[in-house]
């Protein structure tokens, strides 16, 4: 599922790296040029990942809406929610 994102929406994407989140609450964000973060969540019974949000160029949005963005005003993000993080490095997106 994040190789089917990347190869559709990413030019010369690759996965940067990624942190599993069973004892983080918040992490420090900086917004790198090129740089988005895949939110995953497991939902599931059969531990299944889904994309459930996407961090990028200082907003943060559902996977399916670009439209409902907000602006990241702090340096600290809330990651309670999700189960993994992956950083995706990219020379070009468009989000479909």
């Amino acid at each position: 599922m994040i190789y089917d994102f990347i190869n559709i929406n990413c030019i010369q994407g690759k996965i940067k790296t990624f942190l599993f989140l069973e004892k983080v609450d918040t992490i420090t964000y900086e917004n790198y040029k090129n740089v988005l973060i895949l939110c995953l969540k497991v939902e599931n019974l059969q531990k299944t990942f889904i994309i459930k949000d996407i961090i990028n160029r200082n907003y943060i949005f559902p996977f399916n809406d670009y439209s409902k963005k907000q602006l990241i005003t702090s340096k600290e993000i809330n990651v309670q929610d999700y189960d993994l993080l992956v950083w995706v490095q990219y020379k070009d997106m468009s989000l479909r």
